[in-house]
């Protein structure tokens, strides 16, 4: 039984134009619906990039920029003059003065290894410095005022404060086992994605520590965590401190190592001694390149073998 009845059977023009123009928007509609249901699901499903993080602030370069040459800029101060202009006082900050003589020195061996890693917040900026053959940072907070962009506070932490929850031990976590050079990439890619994509906790952790009176206890360990791992620049009692210093350029160590993990020719670039230490017999020397401190070379030699080079590793981040 049907339920109308057509009352003219011959084809109307207008009708069919009206029916295949109705049957063209419901399919564009249904289309249209799925799809953004499909998007919807997709975007449900990628990870919201935090507001303040590297990638999500790419358009922020002036800022990222800026903040960034301070930093290297700071660095350069005091790895490479043995008395520091220091234009931003960062000295009188993390030392008390009584004890600054002692600490320049120490002050200018983290700075020749330490990266430089700017860390962009809703309440402001902040730079990390860290040093992973001391196992030790230097953070920062900065404020901008037009185009200039001035220190606000700093202070000297362990970097087990920074990246782990572990009880603090004098020497720097990556003696406290095997595969050094694995431990100490490992640190260095954890500071570096905390910087990069900061987390409430860092930044909590960097107000707090900024906010409050210097923690003389931890900044005399950190002061004595550096001198520790730079005592082959230092003391001649290194057993193979003598031998490593004849090599300037990357390359000869590279040649002069029974294995490595670097691959081509990046030309004779000097390298810095950044210091060095005796474990179990092998004489470890840390090396960067003069132009370039972000990446430490390991060079391991032999104490037992006339110092023979067992082998330069290449510790960086990972990306």
């Amino acid at each position: 039984m049907k339920l109308f009845r057509v009352v003219n059977a011959a084809p109307n023009k207008h009708r069919q134009w009206y029916q295949l123009t109705y049957t063209f928007f419901s399919v564009q509609i249904v289309l249209i619906s799925i799809m953004t249901g499909r998007v919807e699901a997709q975007e449900s499903k990628r990870p919201r990039l935090n507001p303040y993080s590297y990638a999500a602030n790419q358009a922020e370069i002036t800022v990222f920029t800026d903040l960034l040459k301070q930093g290297v800029g700071l660095r350069r101060d005091f790895a490479d003059n043995e008395n520091p202009a220091d234009a931003h006082g960062i000295e009188g900050l993390v030392t008390p003065d009584k004890f600054r003589h002692k600490t320049l020195p120490l002050l200018r061996v983290f700075f020749r290894g330490a990266s430089v890693a700017p860390v962009y917040a809703k309440d402001g900026y902040y730079i990390i410095f860290y040093n992973p053959v001391a196992d030790v940072s230097l953070i920062t907070s900065w404020e901008r005022e037009n185009v200039a962009i001035r220190l606000l506070q700093a202070r000297m932490i362990l970097g087990e404060t920074l990246y782990s929850n572990v009880p603090s031990k004098q020497q720097p976590s990556w003696m406290q086992g095997d595969e050094f050079a694995a431990r100490m990439r490992a640190n260095m890619t954890i500071v570096s994605k905390m910087a990069s994509d900061p987390d409430s906790t860092l930044l909590s952790l960097l107000q707090n520590r900024l906010s409050t009176p210097v923690d003389m206890i931890e900044t005399a360990k950190a002061f004595h965590r550096i001198a520790v791992a730079t005592t082959g620049l230092f003391s001649p009692a290194v057993p193979c401190a003598d031998s490593m210093s004849e090599f300037k350029t990357l390359p000869q160590l590279q040649r002069a190592a029974a294995q490595t993990n670097m691959q081509g020719d990046i030309g004779e670039r000097p390298i810095v001694r950044t210091g060095g230490m005796t474990v179990s017999g092998l004489s470890i020397q840390f090396f960067t390149l003069a132009d370039y401190t972000d990446v430490v070379f390991a060079a391991v030699a032999d104490e037992d073998k006339k110092c023979e080079l067992l082998s330069v590793t290449a510790i960086e981040p990972e990306n």
